[in-house]
């Protein structure tokens, strides 16, 4: 009997430190703002949380635009069962679970949930953001009615990095681009004040911005405060809005006319109060449009030109899908002959737009709201946007070293594809070590890590990265065979290659009992050691 008793104390001594060590991954943490399509009005029509019957036509993927995998698992209106591999997303919540107090806490992503985000609104007494009921005034992020677009963002992002994400979503039906700026200049810059009498008190009531900081914030440190599960990766935001700006550019609205270059200028306030007060740097922008088959064009086509504006002008800024505004379609008058690229009559244009829009039996009254199957493509290209884009901003290959020369240290990346590297005449052949930021970079066969025979004097090595079915990245090294002897700097001195403004890969975090595998090795076997001998005493005492 003491003999097992003994077994199971050691195994569990030994195993329980290394199962903490072993939890922590990299997480990307991704912000999620806009209006209500990055909500998810999809359901908030009763009909709509009904099978769409639609999805039975033959050719219902090439009519709307949705990719078949995305309908096979496309039921109502208001879900899909999006496949999010177990234990790879998580959304975080502000508040408590019950909403009693404003402990954070996470709540995995999972195919067959409806609900995202939460209801908050600002607490002027207790200066915290809390919870509130429906049919409640001023809040500044709602809950969503069925599946938006993260679940299928999430799931692409994972299959092509093999990295996990924290999902942020602060959103809110109807805003303007001005209410999420802060609240001290949300009152300045909108438009909406023109429109409704009753906007100062609503205006004095918005903290949208606010949340944006407050939540994004709180999730940072809750996982600061788990070093044993998550690592803070890559840092950025998806954003979907721009319906509420339409109006104002078009200048339905009397005096509230507004220029695209006005819509830019107060994109980029919120871009760059983003950046100082979160540190998100990067961002992808969802192209927006509006209801199928309404007049305002000119409104369309405005915002869509200051967003093309600040993706095309700004580093930082990349265009995350392009759906909702290749795939919408005025009325007849103002219909240009072509949809989606394609020419195509009118009739077929729009009953072609309306396949990823809530429709119910000819009803088109909420036709600026995506289905959740729309949602869901929307979300599927915006996360094969942001892997690339950051692929290409942060570089494709996490580290390099030949012998002794580090030439990417796998945590300032490189700004150049060409190394050089000196060796002696004795060497006579060289094992190059490399490694892809994630799993959906590949190495083209035959271009990838491997050993490789030294002729005298110069020779050219190429290695070649691709992005799925992309055009490859060449990394060149040039290894002087004799080169140290020929050098006036006769040292093997590692070769580091840094870059400014780049993507971090990780968040360092300082090491501790559960980070540091020396550490955990030598403690373990310290309690082994202990567990031991005050089983052995007892055993001879027969106090055991």
């Amino acid at each position: 009997m003491w003999k097992r008793l003994l077994f199971v104390l050691t195994l569990l001594l030994f195993i329980l430190p290394f199962s903490v060590y072993a939890k922590a991954e990299v997480y990307d943490v991704v912000l999620f703002f806009g209006q209500s399509n990055m909500t998810g009005y999809a359901g908030f029509n009763v009909m709509e949380r009904l099978e769409d019957s639609r999805v039975s036509l033959e050719d219902f993927s090439s009519r709307s635009g949705i990719d078949s995998s995305i309908l096979d698992v496309y039921s109502s209106m208001n879900h899909v069962d999006v496949p999010v591999e177990e234990g790879t997303a998580y959304e975080y919540y502000m508040n408590s679970e019950d909403g009693s107090s404003n402990e954070g806490h996470m709540v995995e992503i999972t195919p067959y949930r409806y609900d995202f985000g939460e209801n908050l609104k600002w607490n002027v007494e207790s200066r915290t953001f809390v919870g509130y009921e429906n049919g409640e005034k001023f809040y500044a992020s709602q809950f969503s009615y069925g599946t938006n677009m993260i679940p299928q963002f999430v799931k692409t992002y994972h299959e092509l990095t093999g990295r996990k994400v924290v999902a942020v979503l602060v959103s809110n039906g109807g805003e303007e681009i001005a209410h999420f700026l802060p609240h001290d200049d949300v009152l300045v810059n909108s438009r909406y004040k023109n429109d409704n009498a009753d906007y100062v008190t609503q205006a004095k009531n918005q903290y949208i911005y606010e949340a944006m900081v407050a939540k994004y914030s709180s999730a940072i440190q809750y996982m600061n405060n788990h070093p044993e599960k998550y690592i803070i990766g890559k840092k950025f935001y998806i954003v979907f809005q721009g319906e509420a700006d339409v109006k104002y550019i078009n200048g339905s609205v009397s005096g509230s006319e507004m220029t695209s270059q006005n819509y830019a200028d107060l994109f980029t306030q919120v871009h760059n109060n983003l950046k100082a007060d979160l540190g998100i740097e990067y961002g992808g922008i969802v192209e927006t449009a509006h209801q199928i088959g309404n007049s305002m064009i000119d409104g369309v086509n405005g915002v869509n030109s200051a967003q093309k504006s600040l993706i095309n002008n700004n580093s930082k800024i990349f265009l995350a899908s392009d759906f909702p505004y290749k795939h919408f379609v005025p009325n007849e008058a103002n219909y240009s002959g072509k949809y989606a690229g394609e020419s195509m009559s009118y009739s077929d244009a729009r009953r072609n737009a309306l396949y990823s829009m809530c429709v119910i039996d000819g009803d088109e009254s909420n036709s600026i709201h995506f289905t959740s199957a729309g949602l869901s493509q929307i979300g599927l290209e915006s996360a094969e946007s942001a892997v690339e884009y950051l692929n290409d901003n942060n570089n494709w290959l996490k580290s390099l070293k030949i012998l002794d020369n580090t030439l990417i240290d796998g945590s300032v990346g490189s700004d150049s594809n060409n190394f050089e590297v000196n060796v002696s005449s004795s060497t006579k052949d060289v094992d190059i070590f490399a490694t892809t930021f994630h799993t959906g970079l590949q190495f083209v066969e035959g271009f990838g890590p491997r050993n490789v025979k030294l002729e005298n004097g110069q020779n050219i090595i190429q290695l070649k990265v691709a992005y799925q079915n992309g055009n490859p990245k060449v990394y060149t090294i040039t290894i002087n065979r004799g080169g140290v002897e020929n050098s006036a700097n006769s040292s093997n001195t590692p070769i580091k290659n840094t870059i400014d403004n780049i993507v971090e890969e990780v968040v360092k975090v300082e090491d501790t009992l559960a980070k540091n595998p020396v550490i955990v090795m030598f403690v373990s076997l310290i309690l082994i050691i202990i567990g031991l001998v005050f089983i052995n005493s007892g055993i001879k005492n027969n106090n055991l």
